[in-house]
């Protein structure tokens, strides 16, 4: 079903903090050439301490308790694109525009040589604990299957995040 644009609020006078969630469609696993770009971009988007949301919108600004934000790509169907973050509620139009900058600034300036650098420490960190046993890697490799992908995703996976450039996450934040 398409939804159609626009601005959702919803105002309660009791509360003293506003949570925010902006987004669009993403894109499906088996549709993205770009896979391992979307992911390190993700990284250094939204994806932890070290990234541009969090030490902008939060620990540089103080706008937010908690801010994210990605490309969700899925199995079956589109992903969702989405940014968000818990405010105080006098703070709202300000870290609305944060996010805006925050957006923009993943799209027109590439990352850094140091945070690539984290971003893929970080997601190849993560991966080793996503398969610390036989059966979690079996269980992976039967979701993969399943849907399609690859024999050797798994294999591949972090050769091919190591591989991926500033000018590939620039790339992919454009699209």
């Amino acid at each position: 079903r398409q939804m159609k644009p626009g601005v959702f609020f919803i105002e309660k006078d009791d509360v003293t903090q506003a949570h925010v969630r902006m987004g669009h469609l993403g894109t499906e696993v088996s549709d993205t050439p770009d896979y391992y770009a979307l992911t390190v971009m993700n990284e250094v988007f939204g994806g932890g301490f070290a990234s541009r949301l969090f030490s902008t919108v939060r620990s540089e600004k103080g706008l937010a308790y908690s801010v994210f934000g990605g490309v969700g790509s899925g199995f079956a169907r589109q992903g969702v694109f989405q940014v968000g973050l818990s405010t105080k509620s006098g703070s709202m139009a300000e870290s609305v525009d944060a996010l805006k900058i925050e957006i923009d600034r993943m799209i027109n300036e590439p990352p850094s040589k140091d945070e690539l650098a984290k971003a893929k420490e970080s997601i190849l960190n993560s991966f080793i604990f996503r398969y610390d046993s036989q059966s979690r890697i079996m269980n992976q490799l039967m979701v993969y299957d399943f849907w399609g992908l690859p024999e050797d995703f798994l294999d591949t996976y972090r050769s091919k995040i190591e591989k991926v450039s500033a000018d590939d996450v620039t790339r992919v934040a454009k699209q």
